[in-house]
C-alpha cells in the first residue's frame, strides 16, 4: 500500500472514532439515551476504526477469521444504522440532524465493508 492510501486509510479510522467519540459526549451531555446508546457508537466506531488501522499497517498480522469477524460487525453496524433509520422514519419525529447522523454513520462503512471484505475473501488483496 503506497504511502498516500495509508494516510488516507488513518484519516479514516480517525475521522470514524471521532464521530463515534463526539456522539457519545452529544448523548452524555444531553443525559439521553441508555447505555448502549451513549457508549454504542464509540465501541463500534472503535472496531470498526481499528479494523481500518490494521488494513492500512498490518494487514498481514490478522488471518481471514479476523477479517471476516471484522466483517461481519461492520456489515451488522451498517444494517442496524439502517433499521434505526427505517423505524426512525416510521415511528418518530427526529431532527434532520438525527437522520443525517445514522445515514452518514451507514455510508462511512462502506470503505470498510469493501475492504474488509477483499481481505477475508480474495487471495492476494
Amino acid at each position: 500500500m503506497t504511502p498516500g492510501r495509508r494516510a488516507i486509510w488513518i484519516a479514516y479510522a480517525l475521522l470514524l472514532v471521532g464521530i463515534g467519540l463526539g456522539r457519545m459526549i452529544e448523548k452524555i451531555a444531553a443525559d439521553s439515551g441508555g447505555v448502549t446508546s451513549r457508549y454504542g457508537p464509540l465501541l463500534g466506531s472503535a472496531i470498526i476504526g481499528a479494523g481500518a488501522l490494521a488494513h492500512s499497517l498490518a494487514p498481514d498480522r490478522l488471518d481471514r477469521r479476523a477479517w471476516r469477524a471484522l466483517l461481519v460487525v461492520t456489515a451488522l453496524a451498517a444494517v442496524g444504522l439502517l433499521a434505526l433509520e427505517a423505524t426512525l422514519l416510521a415511528v418518530a419525529r427526529a431532527p434532520l440532524r438525527v437522520h443525517a447522523l445514522v445515514l452518514g454513520g451507514a455510508l462511512l462503512s462502506a470503505p470498510a465493508l469493501v475492504a474488509f471484505g477483499r481481505r477475508a475473501f480474495v487471495i492476494g488483496s
